[in-house]
C-alpha cells in the first residue's frame, strides 16, 4: 500500500489531525472515517492512536492511499510542466481528451499521466484531473496523485482560487475596449446535443477578456481570458456570441483558417494547500498555434504547367 507523506507547516501548529483533514485538505466524512478506521495512519513513526493530539511543526503524518483512480494507462508521451509528492501539472496537446468517455478509448491526457506515474515508479500514484480542457483545446491540466489531494485541489476549484488564462485568436476586429468582460449564462443547445449557448435559463458565466494584438491585414484579434467560472466551451460560447469565433472552432462559426482550434490555456494559478503557498506555471502554445500558411500562386501554377506538359 502506498502511503503520502504530509511534514507539518508552522500554519498547521498546535492543531490536530483531524481538523487539518477536515479544514485544510476539505477531505469528506467517509474518507476521514475510512482513515480512522484503516488504524494506520502514523505520526512520525508511530501510528495515530488519538486524533485529538495536537501536530506540530516538523512532526510528519502518514496516510495512507486507501482509494485509486481506476484507468488504464496509454504509454505515449506527455509533457510534464510541474511535479510534486501531491500534483503534477501536464501540458495537454490539441485534440487529445481530458479523460476517457468509457472504457474503449485507450488513449487521453490522463491515460498518458498515468503511464507517466507508472513508468517513473509512482505506480501506488493515481491521475485524477482536477479540471478538464476541451479535447481541441492545448494547454496547462493540473492532476491529483491521489483521493487526498484531489479533495483539497477540488475544494480550491470550487471556490474559484484556481485561476486559468486562456490565449485565445478570432476571427474579425475587436473595436471595442481592450479589457472587458462577458457576463451571460450558458445553458445546452436543444438543437444539438454537443453543444452550447447563450441562454437566460443557463447557469452563471463569468469571462474576463484582454485584448493582447489587432491584426488588420489578416482580420484577426489575439486575446486573453481569464475565468471566473467553468462551464463547457465557455469561452467559446461567450466569444462567438459577441461576433467574434475562434478561428478553428466550426462548431460555433469560426472559419478553417488554422489547422486546430487556436485555444491554449496559458496559465494555471493556485493556492497549494499541502505547501501553503501560491503557485503559478505559463506554458506558450506550440507551433501548431497559428493560421495556416497561404500557399505560394507562382509555385503552383508552375506545378500545374509542369504537370500538363509532361509528354
Amino acid at each position: 500500500m502506498m502511503n503520502l507523506k504530509i511534514p507539518i507547516l508552522s500554519a498547521w501548529d498546535n492543531i490536530n489531525a483531524e481538523t487539518l483533514l477536515r479544514d485544510h485538505f476539505h477531505l469528506g466524512k467517509k474518507a476521514r472515517h475510512t482513515l480512522r478506521m484503516s488504524h494506520d495512519v502514523q505520526l512520525n513513526n508511530e501510528q495515530l492512536t488519538d486524533w485529538r493530539r495536537p501536530l506540530h511543526a516538523g512532526d510528519l503524518l502518514v496516510l495512507p492511499l486507501l482509494e485509486k483512480a481506476v484507468i488504464t494507462s496509454a504509454d505515449r508521451p506527455i509533457d510534464i510542466v510541474y511535479e510534486d509528492d501531491f500534483i503534477l501539472i501536464a501540458n495537454k496537446p490539441a485534440n487529445l481528451k481530458t479523460h476517457p468517455n468509457d472504457s474503449s478509448e485507450i488513449d487521453s491526457c490522463q491515460q498518458r499521466v498515468q503511464a507517466y506515474l507508472n513508468a517513473t515508479g509512482q505506480s501506488g500514484a493515481s491521475a485524477f484531473p482536477v479540471h478538464r480542457l476541451d479535447e481541441a483545446t492545448s494547454g496547462l491540466l493540473l492532476f491529483a496523485k491521489n483521493a487526498i489531494a484531489l479533495a483539497a485541489f477540488s475544494y480550491q476549484l470550487e471556490q474559484r482560487t484556481i485561476h486559468r488564462h486562456y490565449l485565445a485568436i478570432t476571427d474579425n476586429i475587436w473595436k471595442g475596449p481592450a479589457n472587458f468582460t462577458i457576463r451571460k449564462p450558458i445553458g445546452s443547445d436543444r438543437h444539438h446535443p454537443n453543444k452550447r449557448r447563450v441562454s437566460p435559463g443557463g447557469q452563471t458565466a463569468v469571462t474576463h477578456v484582454a485584448i493582447l494584438a489587432r491584426h488588420q491585414a489578416q482580420n484577426n484579434t489575439l486575446l486573453e481570458c481569464r475565468l471566473d467560472t467553468g462551464r463547457t466551451h465557455q469561452i467559446r460560447v461567450h466569444l462567438s456570441d459577441a461576433g467574434f469565433p475562434i478561428i478553428g472552432d466550426s462548431l460555433y462559426g469560426g472559419s478553417n483558417r488554422a489547422a486546430r482550434l487556436l485555444l491554449h490555456a496559458k496559465q494555471l494559478e493556485t493556492y497549494h494547500p499541502f505547501l501553503d503557498k501560491t503557485l503559478k506555471w505559463e506554458q506558450s502554445p506550440d507551433d501548431s498555434f497559428q493560421l495556416k500558411k497561404k500557399r505560394n500562386l507562382i509555385k503552383r501554377l508552375r506545378f500545374f504547367i509542369a504537370f500538363f506538359c509532361v509528354k
